[in-house]
């Protein structure tokens, strides 16, 4: 057995979690035709991402990537490329990669609004280049976030990649949907009175600016397929037994009040009561994403270009995404609401993309298509790593 020699690959893609590792669908369907492709499977070491639902998404990607054309590896390898995604991978899965894996180069994908965390949780990689979406954004965060790097780095050593699904896409739709909602963060609320707000102001939305036709679709928050965080389903029960109480505004001026005044236990009921009224409500207006695709727990930028008139949202990353698009985008949560942390990178992202609270505007500001360089959006992940593959081969 020793005598064996390693599998030769093009190019491995470090797998850890579906939420960091979506664009591998891209590189797998439009490169695996020509260059030799495989996933290497490592646990991530965040407790949420091994959560039942999301342990299942996950099983789901490594299938659909598969299906697409990578081979998963479960031997030691010899490759010219490894590009491993940023998380908070634990020293074991590190050292297994370098136990497992000879590359020429590695690459790191940074996340969206990432920046420099977690790099030192790569401890043992020589990182070769960093990949980013946005680099304008990337640098943003540095200054504005972080104080210390991990990695250091030079200027020529960062490459801007894009995400670019409207000319590689990776999956197909049915039908077109006219809007999506898509669930904010959780983290983006600071109580439960504020996921009151947002919903009503998304319904107002739909109801004041939506024709009957329109095909409005309602996507989850990633991994909560079975278990929406915006509503307690035992209280979406109770509206069977109480539906008397919401003919007029009584009942949510009552809420206001006593939420004002602290009184936890009835308070936290009202509210609770009228989170599951308006999100009846916004049920009743949209389609389950679920039922236009298997894949519907993937991450939504992929299906963004199925959209045609928008996408409503709240305080989310997500955002980013549509304005890449040049896909108008409305946010249903006011700028003076508080945070659910403010120590959270999240706040400065969402200065940086400067949407808040337009929700009471039916015409989108086109000048907002500006945050994202023209730059960016040509920015071209295919091209690039076909080049970056061809350099090092001819060395």
């Amino acid at each position: 057995m020793s005598n064996i020699k390693p599998e030769n690959f093009d190019i491995v893609l470090i797998y850890s979690a579906f939420q960091r590792n979506c664009i591998y669908s891209q590189l797998i369907k439009y490169l695996s035709k020509n260059l030799k492709i495989g996933i290497f499977v490592i646990e991530n070491n965040n407790k949420r991402f091994n959560q039942k639902e999301i342990s299942k998404t996950n099983i789901d990607m490594i299938d659909f990537l598969k299906s697409l054309g990578a081979i998963e590896i479960n031997s030691k390898i010899n490759t010219k490329l490894i590009i491993i995604s940023q998380s908070n991978f634990s020293k074991e899965s590190i050292q297994k990669i370098n136990n497992s894996i000879i590359s020429k180069k590695i690459f790191l994908l940074s996340g969206l609004a990432m920046g420099t965390s977690f790099h030192n949780h790569l401890k043992g990689l020589k990182i070769d280049k960093i990949l980013v979406p946005d680099i304008n954004l990337f640098y943003y965060r540095i200054n504005n976030y972080e104080k210390k790097r991990a990695i250091i780095y030079s200027k020529k050593n960062i490459i801007e990649i894009g995400i670019n699904y409207n000319k590689y896409p990776v999956i197909d739709l049915d039908r077109k949907i006219d809007y999506i909602i898509a669930a904010p963060s959780p983290f983006s609320f600071h109580n439960r009175f504020d996921i009151l707000d947002f919903l009503k102001n998304v319904n107002n939305f739909l109801d004041t600016n939506t024709k009957s036709n329109d095909v409005i679709a309602y996507k989850q928050h990633n991994a909560e397929l079975d278990n929406d965080y915006l509503i307690k389903n035992y209280y979406l029960k109770l509206l069977f037994f109480c539906k008397f109480i919401f003919i007029n505004k009584f009942i949510n001026n009552l809420c206001i009040s006593l939420y004002k005044l602290n009184y936890r236990k009835l308070n936290n009921f009202i509210v609770e009561l009228l989170i599951a009224f308006e999100y009846k409500h916004l049920m009743e207006k949209t389609i389950s994403f679920s039922s236009l695709t298997k894949y519907a727990n993937f991450n939504i930028d992929i299906f963004l270009p199925f959209v045609e008139k928008g996408l409503i949202t709240g305080r989310s990353n997500t955002i980013w995404h549509a304005l890449n698009n040049n896909l108008p985008v409305w946010n249903c949560v006011d700028k003076k609401k508080k945070y659910f942390s403010n120590k959270k990178m999240h706040k400065k992202t969402m200065e940086y993309l400067n949407i808040n609270g337009n929700y009471k505007e039916f015409l989108f500001d086109l000048s907002k298509f500006n945050i994202i360089k023209e730059s960016t959006r040509k920015a071209d992940i295919i091209e690039i790593i076909k080049k970056e593959i061809y350099k090092i081969k001819s060395h």
